[in-house]
């Protein structure tokens, strides 16, 4: 069990920024999705029903994706690393990153 889930803030994409990582990276999938209530909704300015978060699973490590709103913004320090195997060799050699 990991120790740490990193939280990715988003302004209202959570669930399509999820499922985009699920299909860019081998050994992924979603989890659970939690959904705005009514009075989350009341509270957030968000439509009941609306995603709220969203886990998801990168090659084992956990994450969760936020519909937080505007009030902060997704930085660019931010990065997830893919590591590619080096044609001819089969070993980790290249990294991309998203």
């Amino acid at each position: 069990m990991q120790k740490i889930t990193p939280f990715l803030w988003f302004d209202d994409k959570a669930g399509d920024a999820a499922k985009f990582y699920v299909s860019v990276f081998m050994k992924s999938k979603l989890g659970s999705i939690a959904r705005y209530d009514d009075a989350a909704a009341k509270a957030s300015g968000r439509p009941a029903g609306s995603v709220m978060t969203v886990s998801f699973e990168l090659n084992g490590q956990e994450f969760v994706a936020l519909k937080g709103g505007p009030i902060f913004t997704f930085h660019a320090c931010h990065i997830i690393r893919r590591e590619l195997p080096h044609p001819g060799r089969g070993g980790p050699a290249m990294e991309e990153a998203l």
